[in-house]
């Protein structure tokens, strides 16, 4: 499970540095240039303007099925001023590019050389200071080297920041090295790659080093015959500055290596746990039990022919049905792919196979239990099915519910009364009615979910629940299923979560617009989680788990009760339709959260369109809210239509937050009506708010971006003494800079209380709203700590920029007591213009 780490682990990561610099990815953009390549000089021509394309653009090549064979290789590297690109290059495309008709990589090759091996400069780059890099269902073979590298970006500078790294669906043969550089990627997943007779350059075959991922997952991949250049070297090095590193269902083997895997902690790299791997040997950081965490060890994969490039498994293979079992998988939070490398159906048996491919091999997973008829109830229906599920109890295996009812997609099952609640653990799949598909694509979806649920009658409260005296091992999985209202809406929600353990709702819909088009009417709530309830997982990382709340006429996630605890949030679209872009409003609350609920993770969802984004009040604790975008789409752009009221509130009693954190994805809150983040007059202290990307908030004239009590700017007070939510902590004043000091230094002030520890946040934005709306924080650009170790008065602390690229625009500044994690809000705006044609000045406190 992806945990973040906890409030004071920010100020770990800075104590005894003058200043940390870093700064947010910008919001997608605008510009989106296609390219349909079939032929070697179109493909080169294609890398050529990507390069040269304006800064911030995107840039989506599709290669056409064949085989090209190129020279001298290919290099994406755009020059400072043209990067922060977007760049897609992904293979088996159709004639004119409309469809992807294949991403098995085999159909796709780029030859970097005609020669083997291939000489120096007959190299795949792709490589700079780029927003997204995704590099999907290619075969490459015959390179020097292969790379993907975001590039470092040193203490001072301003860069931009690459969102994600995908890397999925290749192959890669007969190749010198493949290296993988993620230097302040806040993404990085490597999946069902298949890495073949690849390696004899030098120390290592392959290298994968990730330094600043929040999320970060090498997955279901094939590393196999890897060469080294001499004996005492690793066939696949890693090195991870990330706690959350994901490295499972993988196969490493090499062959002139003494060492398969190895986990560098050297240069601040971390160890790693693995999850469900196959290798012979490792050294370095590798943690834990390997066996007792699903590890295989054995010298013989026993692939099917390798010496003809054919690396499937074969039947008596040991990574067959070695793998994590779906249920595992899901609560893991481990992105699962419904085919393989080649396309084949993936999960076939109780467990996945390791690596790339997945075997034909069943060991007696129980038969589905098929629903044929849309029928409330009687044979063939999802009524009976669940009631056969039920009576599998005891059963170590959930039983699996799969459709298959004739007509056309969507098929609607009417209710005439809430179905049987889950009594034990049922997956129940609705992406397996004909006609149905998961979606691929990262934002917006290609979905079409086939299987709508809605009340016939009034007075239908639910369409599932779990009760709340079951047991934790009573798990449901809800997948590809839509809920709707036709002559009545659901009275309470349409899944009710009270009892069990490890539930998983995913790449379902919840009023609004079907994914494929079409309204299927409203829910009252989406999904509850209270009671006894733990541990649920509504979403997940992948695009096929995200789920869509649209047009609900309640609270899309409603949280609460104290005994609730440990859900997981991720993913989703709330109040904004399946393509990402246009609204679709709800009547109250994205996520709201009362009653005492604790440690929830709220990561990576988009919540437009609601009355607060995220409500967390009535004694709420232990939240971690990450990598949302709330008031803007998809794409990071937001109109009044997609305000919230307020992006986050807290309130009544509710504290002890982390609304962003240090080395993660920030929070992107802009354009509410309100504040962007209201810490109110009722809430507790310890909420902590860093690392944000909040501008354009206070729409109707009244909200400050960090706004604790009322709303509006709140004065400092002599010594920081006062009290009230977060302590009222007392914002700091930025004071000036020295422009003659090499890196340049901006100075900020704080009036505090004696023995605190202070962390000093440093942003920049192009504007200032000013008066009741306050400032902007666009781009964090510091960190610094100070001390105040006695007597209460003025603590100040100088952090180093690189004043060529701040010539223009705000500074603003929040202060974190590292003691109560109590953060202020944002001091008034200070215009860079000025402070850098003055040189130095000073404004009080």
């Amino acid at each position: 499970m992806r945990n973040t780490s906890t409030r004071m682990a920010l100020a770990c990561l800075c104590l005894g540095l003058v200043a940390c610099a870093m700064i947010a990815p910008p919001a997608r953009a605008a510009e989106i240039n296609r390219r349909c390549v079939g032929t070697v000089a179109q493909l080169q021509q294609a890398i050529a303007d990507a390069n040269a394309g304006d800064e911030g653009s995107t840039w989506d090549i599709r290669v056409r099925t064949g085989t090209y064979s190129l020279s001298n290789g290919l290099a994406f590297n755009p020059s400072g001023d043209k990067d922060d690109k977007e760049f897609l290059l992904r293979g088996g495309w159709n004639q004119d590019c409309s469809q992807q008709t294949t991403r098995d990589p085999s159909f796709t090759t780029l030859y970097a050389s005609n020669a083997f091996p291939a000489p120096e400069g007959a190299d795949f780059l792709f490589k700079g200071d780029n927003s997204a890099y995704v590099i999907y269902a290619i075969h490459f073979s015959r390179f020097h080297v292969f790379q993907v590298d975001d590039k470092f970006c040193s203490a001072g500078q301003i860069c931009p920041d690459t969102g994600y790294m995908v890397i999925n669906k290749n192959k890669f043969s007969y190749g010198g090295w493949v290296s993988i550089i993620a230097n302040d990627a806040n993404a990085l997943e490597m999946q069902q790659n298949l890495v073949a007779n690849v390696g004899g350059l030098g120390e290592r075959a392959v290298f994968i080093r990730d330094a600043a991922a929040s999320e970060s997952e090498i997955g279901f991949n094939t590393f196999a015959d890897l060469a080294c250049g001499s004996t005492g070297e690793y066939g696949l090095y890693v090195r991870t500055k990330n706690p959350e590193f994901m490295f499972h269902h993988n196969i490493v083997r090499s062959t002139s290596c003494a060492t398969d895997l190895f986990v560098a902690t050297s240069m601040g790299g971390i160890p790693i746990t693995p999850r469900n791997n196959l290798l012979l040997t490792h050294g370095g950081g590798v943690e834990g039990d390997l066996i007792a965490n699903g590890n295989v060890i054995s010298a013989d994969p026993q692939f099917v022919d390798p010496a003809k490039g054919d690396y499937r498994l074969a039947a008596t293979s040991p990574a067959v049905n070695k793998g994590m079992s779906l249920v595992q998988a899901l609560q893991a939070d481990v992105s699962v792919p419904s085919t393989d490398l080649r396309g084949q159906v993936r999960l076939v048996g109780t467990r996945y196979d390791i690596g790339a491919h997945e075997s034909p091999i069943n060991d007696n997973l129980p038969a589905a239990i098929v629903v044929t008829s849309n029928s409330d109830s009687g044979p063939g229906s999802l009524r009976a099915a669940i009631a056969t599920a039920n009576a599998w109890v005891g059963d170590p295996v959930p039983q699996t519910i799969t459709f298959d009812m004739p007509g056309n997609c969507p098929r609607t099952i009417a209710l005439q009364s809430p179905l049987p609640d889950i009594t034990d653990s049922v997956v129940i799949d609705g992406y397996t009615q004909p006609g149905s598909q998961r979606n691929s694509d990262n934002m917006g979806s290609d979905a079409s979910v086939c299987v709508t649920l809605v009340p016939a009658v009034a007075g239908v409260t639910h369409a599932l629940r779990v009760a709340s005296d079951q047991p934790a091992t009573t798990t449901l999985v809800a997948d590809g299923l839509s809920f709707g209202s036709a002559f009545a809406a659901f009275a309470t929600a349409a899944i009710d979560l009270r009892g069990g353990e490890g539930h998983v709702v995913r790449g379902s819909v919840f009023g609004g617009l079907l994914p494929q088009g079409g309204s299927i009417g409203s829910v009252p709530r989406g999904v509850m989680l209270r009671d006894n309830a733990v541990d649920a997982h509504i979403g997940a990382s992948d695009a096929a788990s995200r789920n869509y709340f649209g047009g609900l006429g309640n609270n899309a996630i409603q949280i609460s009760g104290s005994a609730t605890s440990g859900h997981y949030i991720v993913n989703n679209y709330i109040g904004v339709a399946p393509n990402g872009l246009a609204v679709q409003p709800n009547a109250a609350d994205g996520i709201y959260a009362f009653a005492g609920a604790t440690g929830v993770r709220i990561r990576d969802n988009v919540i437009d369109g609601s009355v607060r984004g995220i409500y967390l009040g009535s004694n709420t604790q232990g939240f971690t809210v990450l990598g949302n975008r709330i008031g803007v789409n998809a794409a990071g752009y937001g109109v009044a239509q997609h305000a919230n009221d307020a992006g986050i509130v807290v309130g009544s009693g509710s504290g002890h937050h982390a609304i962003g954190e240090v080395n993660s994805y920030p929070n992107l809150i802009s354009g509410n009506r309100t504040a962007g983040v209201q810490v109110q007059s009722s809430a507790g202290s310890g909420v902590t708010i860093v690392n944000n990307r909040i501008w354009n908030n206070g729409r109707d004239g009244m909200g400050l971006g960090i706004d604790l009590g009322d709303l509006g700017p709140l004065p400092n007070d002599d010594g920081d003494a006062d009290a009230g939510p977060n302590g009222l902590q007392n914002y700091p004043v930025i004071i000036g800079l020295d422009q003659d000091s090499t890196p340049a230094k901006v100075t900020a002030a704080l009036n505090t209380q004696a023995d605190t520890s202070i962390l000093f946040a440093f942003y920049h934005a192009p504007n200032c709203p000013g008066g009741q709306r306050g400032a902007d924080a666009e781009s964090l650009v510091g960190l610094a700590i100070a001390s105040m170790n006695s007597g209460s008065g003025v603590v100040s602390v100088a952090v180093d920029l690189d004043p060529t690229h701040l010539t223009s625009g705000y500074l603003a500044a929040t202060a974190t007591n590292l003691d109560t994690g109590d953060t202020s809000e944002l001091s008034p705006c200070f215009a860079v213009d000025t402070i850098f044609r003055d040189a130095f000045q000073k404004r009080g406190l």
